[in-house]
């Protein structure tokens, strides 16, 4: 997984890079990607081992707004510091940069499929035991 979020993280590094320029700050758009998708991946997490198991891990109300701005916050500053602190994306971007063409399509569809299975995971587990949870 590390190598996972280390390529998305590229990714959405150069992607906004390119569309944007230095000026719109792309290592943090990119921090905020990669922990809005891992939020998503410990959502699904939860919710599910609270359907399948019955573990009442979360209420099926709503989550607290603390504990979410809590674990949101907790997820930004471990990606800063795996990513940013004393610019350690650059290693990561000299790593990515002279892929081959072939591996980089082949990378980049694993992970829109990873992304897109995070999010509509979330939404068919969230509505998995026919309540809804939101």
């Amino acid at each position: 997984m590390k190598y996972l979020f280390e390529y998305l993280f590229y990714r959405l590094y150069t992607w906004n890079l390119k569309k944007w320029g230095e000026n719109d700050n792309p290592q943090l758009n990119a921090i905020l990607g990669v922990s809005f998708i891992m939020f998503l991946n410990i959502c699904s997490i939860i919710y599910l081992l609270d359907l399948v198991f019955d573990m009442k891990l979360v209420s099926r109300v709503e989550i607290p707004i603390f504990v979410t701005i809590s674990a949101s916050t907790i997820l930004l500053m471990l990606n800063y510091f795996r990513f940013l602190w004393k610019s350690k994306f650059k290693v990561i971007v000299r790593k990515y940069k002279n892929e081959d063409c072939k591996l980089r399509r082949r990378k980049l569809l694993f992970l829109w499929l990873y992304v897109l299975i995070s999010f509509l995971g979330l939404i068919f587990i969230a509505y998995g035991d026919g309540k809804g949870w939101w």
